[in-house]
């Protein structure tokens, strides 16, 4: 990779460690996180409309340098084609439920960074369903995405600690 990286997309499901993730990206990169729940959710978890949320992400990818971190999958398209660098952090669902669970109960009564404001952490039903889903409904998606996009766009799949660590080895190098 020659071209210098001003834009990376961490995607995956909830709990596959994307956050964790960016703040090691950021850290290594000296890009910007751009934590896409702190620009969908307003307070209590309510939703953002749809034309303000198109608009919110069309501005967000325009920005020069970030790193983006979030699925959302009716963006997915848009951000996906300003990357620099697709990060796809492929967690197991079991370990990606382990950690939601785990979140919630170290941040119940605090403020968890990447969070947005007043949104309280909480554990619903329909939040583990759409985790263990995400393999059967959101991956395909993915994955048909990334095909599209393979001769244009780096794209990198973290399935472990290994792979992390050899992208943020990677990253570190002054020569990528």
């Amino acid at each position: 990779m020659h071209a210098p990286i001003n834009r990376i997309l961490v995607v995956g499901s909830c709990g596959a460690g994307k956050t964790c993730l960016s703040f090691e990206l950021a850290r290594i990169t000296g890009l910007p996180i751009i934590h896409l729940d702190q620009y969908y959710w307003l307070p209590n978890w309510q939703e953002l409309n749809h034309d303000v949320w198109g608009k919110k992400v069309q501005a967000l990818c325009e920005q020069p340098r970030w790193i983006m971190d979030g699925h959302f999958s009716n963006t997915l398209a848009k951000r996906a084609s300003y990357a620099d660098l697709i990060i796809w952090v492929d967690t197991p669902r079991y370990t990606c439920l382990i950690r939601i669970l785990w979140r919630w109960l170290k941040h119940l009564f605090k403020e968890r960074p990447g969070r947005a404001p007043g949104c309280k952490e909480k554990l619903s039903w329909e939040f583990i369903q759409r985790i263990w889903q995400f393999p059967l409904k959101r991956k395909p998606m993915l994955l048909s995405l990334l095909k599209t996009l393979q001769n244009n766009t780096f794209i990198v799949i973290v399935k472990n600690k290994h792979d992390k660590q050899t992208l943020l080895n990677f990253l570190s190098s002054p020569n990528h």
